[in-house]
């Protein structure tokens, strides 16, 4: 059975308006602009997207208005900065405002690795760094002892 299908008719299947994607999680090696640019010519709304260093990809995908929300370390490219599109749409909400939700590039991986457990979710201790900007991150507050059993097993607490 063959399996492949051109880029156009696999966008229209598979990214319907309103989707979550995850995209560019090889960094800059494979960013897959042109499932990207088919996703613009579709006119596809209302995505959220997902993945670490998010580079130009996204903010082309802001700039066309497809995007509802973010999940993102940053979006932007080591060598030109903060995306421009981006910081449009966060500041001045053109073309559209967009929701961000701020992570590290290692809790992009732990959510990931965990939807492709199946698991709910990967706990990591950093995470209290986000908290501030990132209300979905439960706060919480360790006993002594959970302290101690961390400082016994190597961890260090901060």
């Amino acid at each position: 059975m063959n399996k492949l299908t051109s880029m156009t008719d696999a966008i229209a299947q598979y990214v319907p308006d309103g989707s979550s994607i995850a995209m560019g999680l090889a960094l800059e090696p494979l960013i897959p602009f042109a499932a990207a640019h088919e996703i613009i010519r579709q006119q596809r709304r209302n995505l959220t997207l997902i993945g670490p260093i998010s580079d130009i990809l996204f903010d082309q995908l802001i700039g066309a208005g497809c995007v509802e929300k973010i999940v993102a370390a940053w979006v932007g490219n080591v060598s030109e900065g903060l995306a421009h599109c981006y910081r449009r749409a966060t500041e001045q909400f053109i073309p559209r405002p967009i929701v961000t939700e701020d992570h590290s590039n290692f809790t992009i991986g732990l959510a990931l690795l965990a939807a492709g457990l199946g698991s709910p979710y990967r706990m990591t201790r950093p995470y209290y760094l986000y908290r501030p900007s990132n209300p979905m991150l439960p706060s919480f507050t360790c006993s002594a002892a959970m302290k101690r059993a961390m400082l016994i097993c190597g961890a260090t607490w901060g």
